[in-house]
């Protein structure tokens, strides 16, 4: 292996690695110590004596020890644009992050003897932006290739995690519950049959009726989740054709006191524990990302990614073609793209809005005002575009002028398309 090959998922109680075996073909677990723990406390700990940082259950150990100050829900920290002062020195919530991704990413370097990565994807219960930002800057201070770095959603995860399974697991609908610290989630994956491209879509739900996983502490407790997991169940399952039920999150972790939902999940129905789905299947898309054929010839609709391509009409030697922007499946945050265009007769730039499986969509068109008044190809524009989100294209329109004949202007465009109204 000339390079680590890694699925983290990053969350702010537990965080998980996992790398992926070429010679396999298949991912693993990366466990913390010998006694196959593969759960890491995302929290950090400064030593008193020493300056040293420790992560996960060291971090606990010492701090209860009195031998270190402990910073934890790092993930929030970060969206909050937080900080922490430990022993008089204040560290911002990115420092912090960028110390515990390093100290964790060490403990599959050591446990491969690796040093270099090849590819890593991290998955996120929420895509927010400047959590994003910022692990994009901690992999820079790593001196990690942002090329090699890629961030997606658990849905997206989950998906990879789903077709690098038999295909019987998921032949047809598969739903997955999620019980952790963080609440319960429901995810269901269906790949949709006949269309073209063939396309996986995932629906992801936080559900109102999560509880603490304390409850489970006591029997009464349990049977009181075991309620509400077959009620959850019954809701969203109801009169629907399931090829398997998929149960993860440290909730899942002992099931005894979810008698009688294992039954009526399981009933007619694959069902299976599988603990590390999101750090697996983050795993699995970096392998892809590694690989120059397309080993997942599908296209991923769901939390993370674009529902639709964006493309406009040119012309190239005097023949139609349709310059491509973006296309659907692609991640909204690494979506950008640059083109130059030479206008002929034109006052406005057409987008077409093409939802996925659809032959036609609708057309958006921005006017040029305000753009010099010039003989006709006598303008060049630089077109970019971008993602703030999976709905939110911003469009940027510059005037590059012609030469010394017609020098460029300040002449600027930008606006915001949400391309799911414009789809419809």
């Amino acid at each position: 292996m000339d390079g680590l090959i890694l699925g983290f998922d990053l969350c702010d109680n537990y965080s998980q690695i996992s790398c992926f075996q070429p010679k396999e073909l298949d991912a693993e677990p990366v466990y913390v110590t010998n006694e196959e723990q593969y759960l890491i406390p995302t929290v950090i700990c400064r030593k008193k004596e020493t300056g040293e940082w420790c992560v996960g259950e060291e971090a606990f150990k010492l701090t209860l020890l009195g031998e270190g100050v402990l910073v934890d829900k790092l993930v929030k920290l970060v969206e909050k644009n937080g900080s922490e002062t430990i022993e008089g020195i204040k560290y911002s919530a990115d420092s912090l992050l960028e110390k515990f991704l390093r100290k964790t990413l060490e403990i599959a370097q050591k446990r491969y003897c690796i040093t270099a990565i090849k590819s890593l994807v991290f998955c996120l219960q929420s895509l927010d932006t400047k959590l994003m930002d910022a692990i994009t800057l901690c992999m820079d201070h790593l001196k990690i290739p942002r090329d090699r770095v890629h961030i997606i959603s658990r849905s997206e995860s989950y998906i990879y995690y789903v077709l690098s399974q038999k295909r019987e697991v998921w032949n047809h609908l598969i739903a997955m519950f999620d019980l952790s610290d963080t609440g319960l989630h429901y995810y269901e994956m269906i790949v949709h049959k006949g269309i073209r491209p063939q396309t996986v879509e995932v629906f992801h739900e936080e559900l109102e009726e999560g509880f603490s996983l304390e409850i489970l502490e006591s029997a009464s407790g349990g049977k009181i989740a075991d309620r509400i997991l077959c009620a959850c169940g019954e809701r969203l399952m109801n009169k629907k054709v399931f090829s398997s039920v998929l149960l993860t999150g440290k909730g899942f972790e002992t099931k005894e006191w979810a008698v009688n939902f294992m039954k009526a999940a399981g009933n007619k129905r694959k069902l299976f524990f599988a603990p590390n789905t999101f750090a697996m299947g983050a795993a699995y898309k970096a392998y892809a990302y590694t690989s120059d054929s397309r080993i997942y010839p599908y296209i991923a609709i769901c939390e993370g990614t674009l529902p639709v391509t964006v493309s406009l009409k040119v012309q190239v030697d005097g023949k139609d073609r349709q310059l491509l922007l973006v296309s659907a499946g692609d991640n909204w945050y690494e979506a950008r793209s640059t083109a130059e265009l030479l206008l002929d007769q034109v006052n406005a730039i057409d987008f077409d809005i093409t939802p996925v499986g659809k032959r036609q969509g609708n057309k958006i068109s921005i006017p040029l005002a305000g753009f010099p008044e010039r003989p006709n190809k006598t303008t060049k524009v630089e077109l970019l575009t971008a993602f703030t989100g999976e709905d939110v294209m911003t469009i940027r329109i510059k005037d590059q002028g012609f030469g010394e004949l017609f020098p460029a202007t300040d002449t600027l465009i930008q606006e915001e398309i949400h391309i799911g109204s414009a789809a419809q």
